[in-house]
């Protein structure tokens, strides 16, 4: 009985009636034996109404007392609301932990109905974190437990969580076909949320595919479903998948002003992320239109929305855009600092289309300013180094100070060779190494470990030329010349060092050969000299 009030509930909500819903879920709610159930219900309203930390606490309250119960179907539903509303709230190891609890609750009470919903949130969580093979893997798993149910909206659930896996997997025929077959599914049936989002998904898959004009004839369907079923994300979601595609067929203020309409809407529910995505996409339309300061202003409201979000994906995509209005602006050296920020925190998502995105903007920007591949390669590793935003070096002469990457440049651009330092353990204490041997300058630099994927990223960059490297055990750094000690952790180092180079398919044999059993400091040839010491030294001068 618990799980069918949860499900009329459910599908109501999808119908766009939610008076109705409330008056189910008064039936339950003042039912002392079924206050997991209630719980759950309170969970789905909350969800519906865009309240999804409540709807957490809801779903979280109904979890305890239903394993307390030992229902664990309950409990999966409990875990499914979580899931859904920590995605919400860009929560996504979050999403995918509940999710994952979510699935095995179904599992555990064999109900192939909850285990093919639980499935279909796992996917969505998988996509979102970009483990998208798994996401998609997932999704058809979905599809199969909902095939077993004799369920079509559990099956059209399925079929469009795997179309916008495929969407970011670029098979954009393939996932058309399965928003259309989805389509299909729920057409006969009243709900309207299924039904919204299978032509979003279908709207999606056309724009990503280059067929614009039937990409807002889709997205229009879902605007004129979603809107009269009072579903507001799905209305963002279709507005902005719209406002790209007329952008896209240069229609720029009917793209301004669709997305002007997804913020009003993202505004009123408080919804963060699609608020930042919204500004970022009002950004692009005014800076296509050269409106650069209005373009600044949004992009800069944009990274704000997405930190209140704490989605670091949006908030590099606003940092992105605003590098590329500050560079048109001909403020560069703003635009540079910019750059190296998205740069930084796309880093840092698994959003691998991104991260090109932004390591390409930055890249450009360099050349712009006439620097060398050597000292964009140098630049690029000092800033996979950095804490997000600055430096913090040492000299010997100044003491400390605060540099931004520019200045930092700058410093080192007094030195020859440009070189490279790596400290492949946290060294205890304060380490000064010579810049060169034929210089007095000498640096000072904060110490941490750094991962050997760094030097494959250096050797990308040199065109497939290894760096000069010398790895000194000890540490030390002489006027005269240079000495090591025990060889072992060179050899160790280099070890890595090789691994290193095969993760990007690089021949590290005939690159880097294995260092002689005697000892010594260890040397190969190339452009840039490049230091590693590899063990930790108490001292080094």
């Amino acid at each position: 009985m618990d799980a069918k009030f949860l499900r009329s509930i459910e599908l109501l909500l999808h119908q766009g009636k939610r008076d109705e819903a409330k008056a189910h879920f008064e039936q339950v709610k003042g039912s002392a034996a079924n206050s997991a159930t209630a719980l759950v219900a309170e969970a789905l309203l909350l969800f519906f109404d865009y309240d999804w930390k409540r709807a957490i606490t809801a779903a979280q309250s109904a979890e305890t007392k239903s394993r307390a119960a030992d229902d664990m179907l309950l409990t999966s539903w409990a875990c499914r609301l979580c899931s859904e509303s920590q995605r919400g709230l860009a929560d996504y190891g979050g999403a995918l932990s509940s999710a994952e609890d979510a699935v095995r609750a179904a599992r555990a009470a064999e109900d192939k109905l909850a285990e093919s919903s639980a499935l279909a949130s796992y996917s969505d969580a998988l996509r979102m974190l970009y483990r998208n093979e798994e996401g998609l893997s997932t999704a058809e798993e979905g599809l199969e437990a909902g095939l077993s149910a004799q369920d079509v909206l559990a099956q059209a659930y399925a079929l469009l969580v795997k179309s916008h896996v495929l969407v970011v997997l670029d098979c954009y025929d393939e996932a058309l076909e399965s928003a259309e077959e989805a389509l299909s599914l729920c057409q006969s049936t009243e709900n309207r949320y299924c039904q919204g989002l299978g032509h979003f998904a279908r709207s999606q898959a056309l724009r990503m595919r280059g067929d614009f004009e039937e990409a807002v004839e889709a997205a229009d369907q879902a605007l004129l479903i979603s809107e009269d079923a009072g579903h507001q994300v799905v209305r963002i979601i279709a507005l902005l998948c719209k406002a790209r595609a007329l952008r896209m067929l240069d229609q720029r203020e009917g793209s301004l002003i669709t997305a002007r309409e997804a913020l009003a809407i993202a505004q009123a529910i408080k919804y963060k992320r699609g608020e930042a995505n919204a500004l970022i996409s009002i950004c692009d339309a005014l800076f296509v239109r050269e409106h650069y300061h209005e373009a600044l202003a949004r992009a800069e409201e944009a990274f704000r929305a997405a930190q209140a979000a704490e989605d670091k994906v949006v908030e590099a995509n606003a940092l992105l855009s605003k590098s590329k209005i500050l560079h048109a602006m001909e403020r560069d050296e703003e635009a540079l600092v910019a750059a190296e920020d998205a740069d930084k925190l796309a880093s840092l998502t698994a959003d691998a289309e991104l991260a090109d995105s932004a390591r390409s903007n930055l890249i450009g920007l360099l050349e712009e300013k006439g620097m060398s591949s050597e000292e964009i390669a140098e630049l690029l590793y000092m800033l996979s180094q950095r804490p997000l935003g600055r430096y913090t070096i040492h000299t010997h002469d100044k003491g400390e100070e605060r540099v931004t990457a520019r200045q930092l440049k700058e410093f080192r651009e007094r030195r020859k060779p440009h070189d490279h330092f790596v400290w492949i353990n946290q060294l205890r204490k304060e380490c000064y190494i010579k810049a060169t041997e034929d210089t007095k300058e000498t640096v000072k630099v904060e110490l941490s470990g750094v991962p050997l994927a760094t030097l494959a990223e250096l050797v990308k960059a040199h065109g497939q030329e290894v760096p000069t490297a010398a790895l000194y055990e000890a540490g030390r750094d002489h006027a005269a010349g240079r000495t090591t000690t025990v060889a072992e952790n060179v050899r160790g180092t280099v070890y890595l060092i090789r691994e290193a180079l095969r993760e990007v398919n690089l021949d590290a044999d005939s690159l880097i050969p294995e260092p002689p059993r005697g000892g010594g400091a260890y040397k190969w040839a190339g452009p840039v000299n490049f230091c590693i010491i590899s063990h930790q030294s108490k001292q080094s001068g």
